[in-house]
This record gives structure tokens, C-alpha cells and sequence, in this order.
């Protein structure tokens, strides 16, 4: 069982950005994660993928340009393993942020 949330085709400036995030869990330890990748690169920085009990956290990452393109996309998967249920099973993100973000105008 999975849950997941995209935001796709985001333009960003050549030399790359930054995304901050807070998220929080509260899953059956090691077995159901919140997932984070970039441009369908899983990141394995910041603790990621977490589980457990976790209250509202910052997380924040850096990317470098894209060659030949300046859109990148950012994807949050919650995986959720058919056995036992732990805690509330949840995985929560909040008030996203994305610098180096070019102007649609």
C-alpha cells in the first residue's frame, strides 16, 4: 500500500536549488517509510527514509541544475507493509518550499 505525492515540471534556476519541507511520521519502525526523491532519485540524506515516531521536522535539500532542462520534479512516497499496523500509520508533509524557483511571468 502506497500513498504518494508529486510536484512535477517545477522550473528552477541553472545553477540548481533548494527544497525545505516538514514532515512527520508515525509508522511501525523500519518497515513503513516516508520516501523523498528528486528528479526519481531516492534521497538517502537527512535520515531519509524515515520511520518511527517522528514529530514536525525540517528537512531540506540542495539539487544541482539539470542539463538541457530546467524543470525538476519532487516526489513523497509513504510505503505501507500489509502486516501489522503501528501507531496512527501516517505520514504527513507540510508547508513546502522550493528556492531558485523562475518566474512563470
Amino acid at each position: 500500500q502506497h500513498v504518494e505525492v508529486v510536484l512535477e515540471d517545477v522550473p528552477v534556476a541553472k545553477l540548481g536549488g533548494e527544497i525545505e519541507f516538514y514532515y512527520k511520521i508515525d509508522s511501525e519502525p523500519d518497515w513503513d517509510k516516508l520516501h523523498f526523491y528528486i528528479d526519481s532519485v531516492e534521497e538517502r540524506r537527512s535520515g531519509f527514509p524515515v520511520s518511527g515516531r517522528i514529530g514536525w521536522t525540517l528537512a531540506r535539500f540542495s539539487f544541482p541544475a539539470h542539463e538541457g532542462s530546467d524543470l525538476h520534479s519532487f516526489r513523497w512516497r509513504f510505503s505501507k507493509d500489509r502486516s501489522d499496523s503501528f501507531g496512527e500509520d501516517v505520514a504527513c508533509i507540510d508547508q513546502i518550499t522550493v528556492f531558485g524557483v523562475l518566474s512563470t511571468e
